[in-house]
Protein backbone atom coordinates (compact mmCIF):
# COMPACT_ATOMS: atom_id res chain seq x y z
CA UNK A 1 0.00 0.00 0.00
CA UNK A 2 1.18 3.18 -1.16
CA UNK A 3 1.10 6.37 1.96
CA UNK A 4 0.06 9.43 1.30
CA UNK A 5 2.27 12.37 3.14
CA UNK A 6 0.22 15.30 4.81
CA UNK A 7 1.67 17.67 2.08
CA UNK A 8 -0.94 16.12 -0.43
CA UNK A 9 -3.96 18.23 -0.43
CA UNK A 10 -7.62 17.34 0.55
CA UNK A 11 -8.75 17.35 -3.49
CA UNK A 12 -5.81 15.64 -4.93
CA UNK A 13 -6.89 12.57 -2.93
CA UNK A 14 -10.47 13.05 -3.57
CA UNK A 15 -9.43 12.81 -6.98
CA UNK A 16 -7.62 9.65 -6.37
CA UNK A 17 -10.13 8.47 -4.17
CA UNK A 18 -10.63 5.21 -6.16
CA UNK A 19 -7.47 4.34 -4.76
CA UNK A 20 -7.77 2.56 -0.95
CA UNK A 21 -5.18 4.10 0.08
CA UNK A 22 -6.25 7.81 -0.54
CA UNK A 23 -9.71 7.18 0.65
CA UNK A 24 -8.36 5.59 3.87
CA UNK A 25 -6.07 8.94 3.99
CA UNK A 26 -9.06 11.27 3.72
CA UNK A 27 -11.55 9.26 6.59
CA UNK A 28 -8.10 9.00 8.63
CA UNK A 29 -7.62 13.16 8.47
CA UNK A 30 -11.18 13.55 9.30
CA UNK A 31 -11.93 11.31 12.10
CA UNK A 32 -10.13 13.36 14.44
CA UNK A 33 -12.44 16.58 13.31
CA UNK A 34 -15.65 14.48 13.73
CA UNK A 35 -14.44 13.11 17.30
CA UNK A 36 -14.34 17.29 18.26
CA UNK A 37 -17.29 18.25 17.05
CA UNK A 38 -19.17 15.49 18.37
CA UNK A 39 -17.83 16.18 22.01
CA UNK A 40 -18.64 19.73 21.48
CA UNK A 41 -22.01 19.19 20.08
CA UNK A 42 -22.64 16.55 22.45
CA UNK A 43 -22.12 18.36 26.01
CA UNK A 44 -24.37 16.78 28.37
CA UNK A 45 -24.97 13.52 26.33
CA UNK A 46 -23.58 9.86 27.36
CA UNK A 47 -20.92 8.25 26.05
CA UNK A 48 -22.91 6.43 23.61
CA UNK A 49 -24.49 9.09 21.78
CA UNK A 50 -21.38 10.60 21.63
CA UNK A 51 -19.87 7.27 19.84
CA UNK A 52 -22.77 7.35 17.97
CA UNK A 53 -22.32 11.11 16.78
CA UNK A 54 -18.50 9.99 15.85
CA UNK A 55 -19.42 7.51 13.47
CA UNK A 56 -22.60 9.96 12.05
CA UNK A 57 -19.15 12.07 11.49
CA UNK A 58 -17.47 9.79 9.82
CA UNK A 59 -20.33 8.38 7.32
CA UNK A 60 -20.31 12.17 6.56
CA UNK A 61 -17.33 12.28 5.85
CA UNK A 62 -17.59 9.17 3.10
CA UNK A 63 -20.79 10.68 1.83
CA UNK A 64 -18.28 14.14 1.57
CA UNK A 65 -15.88 12.06 -0.77
CA UNK A 66 -18.63 10.41 -2.71
CA UNK A 67 -20.62 14.09 -3.04
CA UNK A 68 -17.94 16.70 -3.53
CA UNK A 69 -17.87 18.91 -6.31
CA UNK A 70 -14.09 20.46 -7.14
CA UNK A 71 -16.07 22.92 -9.83
CA UNK A 72 -17.87 24.40 -7.34
CA UNK A 73 -14.70 26.73 -6.14
CA UNK A 74 -15.25 25.46 -2.25
CA UNK A 75 -12.42 23.50 -0.37
CA UNK A 76 -12.92 19.86 0.75
CA UNK A 77 -12.41 21.10 4.15
CA UNK A 78 -15.21 23.64 4.41
CA UNK A 79 -17.30 20.78 2.45
CA UNK A 80 -16.56 18.01 4.65
CA UNK A 81 -16.97 20.26 7.92
CA UNK A 82 -20.62 21.39 6.67
CA UNK A 83 -21.25 17.61 6.02
CA UNK A 84 -19.88 16.57 9.49
CA UNK A 85 -21.64 19.00 11.21
CA UNK A 86 -25.27 18.42 9.44
CA UNK A 87 -25.33 15.01 10.12
CA UNK A 88 -24.36 15.59 13.97
CA UNK A 89 -27.26 17.90 14.29
CA UNK A 90 -29.32 15.67 12.89
CA UNK A 91 -28.59 12.82 14.88
CA UNK A 92 -28.92 15.09 18.41
CA UNK A 93 -32.67 15.98 16.87
CA UNK A 94 -33.33 11.95 16.60
CA UNK A 95 -31.63 11.32 20.08
CA UNK A 96 -33.94 14.04 21.40
CA UNK A 97 -37.35 12.27 20.12
CA UNK A 98 -36.37 9.24 21.67
CA UNK A 99 -35.77 10.95 24.92
CA UNK A 100 -38.96 12.72 25.04
CA UNK A 101 -40.46 9.60 23.58
CA UNK A 102 -38.95 7.56 27.00
CA UNK A 103 -39.67 10.18 28.99
CA UNK A 104 -43.45 10.10 27.95
CA UNK A 105 -43.49 6.47 28.10
CA UNK A 106 -42.17 6.17 31.78
CA UNK A 107 -44.11 9.28 33.18
CA UNK A 108 -47.26 7.07 31.47
CA UNK A 109 -45.55 3.82 33.87
CA UNK A 110 -45.38 5.96 36.60
CA UNK A 111 -48.70 6.81 36.63
CA UNK A 112 -50.48 3.57 35.69
CA UNK A 113 -48.76 2.34 38.40
CA UNK A 114 -49.88 4.64 40.86
CA UNK A 115 -52.99 4.12 39.84
CA UNK A 116 -53.78 0.70 41.11
CA UNK A 117 -54.67 1.72 44.26
CA UNK A 118 -58.89 2.42 44.24
CA UNK A 119 -59.94 2.43 47.51
CA UNK A 120 -61.68 5.29 48.90
CA UNK A 121 -59.55 6.78 51.09
CA UNK A 122 -56.43 6.37 48.43
CA UNK A 123 -58.99 8.00 46.07
CA UNK A 124 -59.37 10.97 48.34
CA UNK A 125 -55.59 11.16 49.49
CA UNK A 126 -54.80 11.35 45.89
CA UNK A 127 -57.32 13.87 44.77
CA UNK A 128 -56.37 15.69 47.68
CA UNK A 129 -52.36 15.32 47.29
CA UNK A 130 -53.01 16.48 42.92
CA UNK A 131 -55.27 19.71 44.34
CA UNK A 132 -52.50 20.92 46.33
CA UNK A 133 -49.59 20.23 43.48
CA UNK A 134 -51.62 21.77 41.14
CA UNK A 135 -52.37 24.84 43.07
CA UNK A 136 -48.17 24.95 43.90
CA UNK A 137 -47.76 24.97 40.00
CA UNK A 138 -50.04 27.03 38.85
CA UNK A 139 -48.29 29.62 40.85
CA UNK A 140 -45.53 28.53 38.90
CA UNK A 141 -46.68 28.62 35.42
CA UNK A 142 -46.78 31.52 32.84
CA UNK A 143 -50.30 31.95 31.42
CA UNK A 144 -49.72 30.47 28.43
CA UNK A 145 -48.25 27.21 30.15
CA UNK A 146 -51.21 27.13 32.29
CA UNK A 147 -53.74 27.82 29.64
CA UNK A 148 -52.19 24.67 27.75
CA UNK A 149 -52.00 22.83 30.63
CA UNK A 150 -55.95 23.34 31.10
CA UNK A 151 -56.73 22.44 27.65
CA UNK A 152 -54.35 19.32 27.82
CA UNK A 153 -56.12 17.65 30.88
CA UNK A 154 -59.29 17.60 28.71
CA UNK A 155 -57.48 16.41 25.58
CA UNK A 156 -54.40 14.79 24.47
CA UNK A 157 -53.92 15.90 21.26
CA UNK A 158 -51.52 18.58 20.61
CA UNK A 159 -53.21 19.70 17.87
CA UNK A 160 -56.72 20.02 18.95
CA UNK A 161 -54.64 22.00 21.86
CA UNK A 162 -52.81 23.69 19.29
CA UNK A 163 -56.39 24.76 17.49
CA UNK A 164 -58.04 25.32 20.59
CA UNK A 165 -55.58 28.05 21.34
CA UNK A 166 -54.59 29.04 18.14
CA UNK A 167 -50.85 29.31 18.74
CA UNK A 168 -48.24 26.59 16.62
CA UNK A 169 -47.98 22.95 17.67
CA UNK A 170 -44.30 23.52 18.58
CA UNK A 171 -45.53 26.00 21.07
CA UNK A 172 -47.75 23.91 22.77
CA UNK A 173 -44.53 21.09 22.78
CA UNK A 174 -42.40 23.33 24.07
CA UNK A 175 -45.12 24.76 27.11
CA UNK A 176 -46.20 20.81 28.01
CA UNK A 177 -41.87 20.08 28.31
CA UNK A 178 -41.71 23.23 30.61
CA UNK A 179 -45.21 22.18 32.67
CA UNK A 180 -43.98 18.29 33.22
CA UNK A 181 -40.48 19.76 34.25
CA UNK A 182 -41.77 22.20 36.48
CA UNK A 183 -44.27 19.60 37.65
CA UNK A 184 -41.69 16.74 38.22
CA UNK A 185 -39.86 19.31 40.06
CA UNK A 186 -43.00 20.01 42.43
CA UNK A 187 -43.21 16.44 43.25
CA UNK A 188 -39.52 15.74 43.99
CA UNK A 189 -40.15 18.29 46.61
CA UNK A 190 -42.55 16.85 48.05
CA UNK A 191 -41.51 13.30 48.39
Amino acid sequence: MEAFDASVSDEELIRQAKSEVAFAQLISRYKKIAEIKARKLGVGRSEAEIYDLIDEGIIAVFYAVRTYDESKNVRFSTYADTCITNRMLTTIEKQNRIRTTEATESEEAMLNEQATDTSPESILLERERFDEVMKRVSEKLSAMELSVFEVYLQTESYKEISQTLNIPVKSVDNAMQRVRKKLKTELQDRE
